[in-house]
């Protein structure tokens, strides 16, 4: 029995039980069907909305008061366009901050959430505001949905698999490896002789 038994990523949107798809190209923690859908919708569990859709959403709840999250329906994660709200294609978070507290100083700051739930897509406009990048990746961090390390969208493998990969219990060749989990040869290499900090 081999010391590590060697986790395949699954596909992060819940109640889908299939494996992810290799990282290469992109794909991260998605099976090959929510991949397509985050690229043609800009969100893994989107389908097709009509574009008048997010638009209309966004202005009947521009002026909202209340202190709870609200969620739009229509895959306001992805990007959209909407020349009639901004002239140019843009997330919705930045397109409910930019209605609700005016263009952002600079183009460069982020649409920030107060409340910690911009990756499940809260549309608040009282939890929206103007922050630096930095600033945003700190809030990110003191709400613990930053995405360092593992959760990061761009890591290849799991803590596991590069456990499994470091000590190697049976012997298996750097190529075997890589075919195995998805990645260039060369990757495994450089984590085998501990040449690129992953997951420390």
């Amino acid at each position: 029995m081999p010391a590590h038994k060697v986790a395949f990523r699954q596909c992060a949107v819940p109640g889908c039980d299939t494996n992810a798809a290799s990282s290469a190209g992109g794909k991260g923690s998605l099976c090959m069907k929510h991949y397509k859908r985050k690229m043609r919708h800009g969100e893994p569990t989107a389908g097709r909305v009509e574009n008048g859709k997010v638009r209309d959403w966004i202005l009947a709840h521009v002026a909202y008061q209340g202190d709870d999250c609200i969620m739009c329906p229509h895959g306001v994660q992805g990007r959209y366009r909407s020349s009639t709200l901004t002239g140019k294609k843009t997330t919705a978070s930045r397109t409910m901050c930019t209605l609700a507290h005016g263009d952002p100083p600079s183009d460069d700051m982020d649409a920030a959430h107060s409340c910690g739930n911009g990756h499940l897509g809260c549309l608040n406009p009282k939890h929206l505001s103007w922050k630096t990048k930095s600033d945003n990746q700190n809030d990110r961090f003191l709400h613990g949905t930053d995405d360092a390390g593992e959760k990061s969208s761009r890591a290849k493998l799991s803590s596991a698999q590069v456990a499994f990969i470091r000590e190697n219990p049976e012997g298996l060749s750097a190529a075997r490896i890589a075919r195995m989990l998805g990645v260039s040869d060369t990757h495994v290499l450089r984590i085998q002789k501990r040449k690129v900090r992953v997951h420390d």
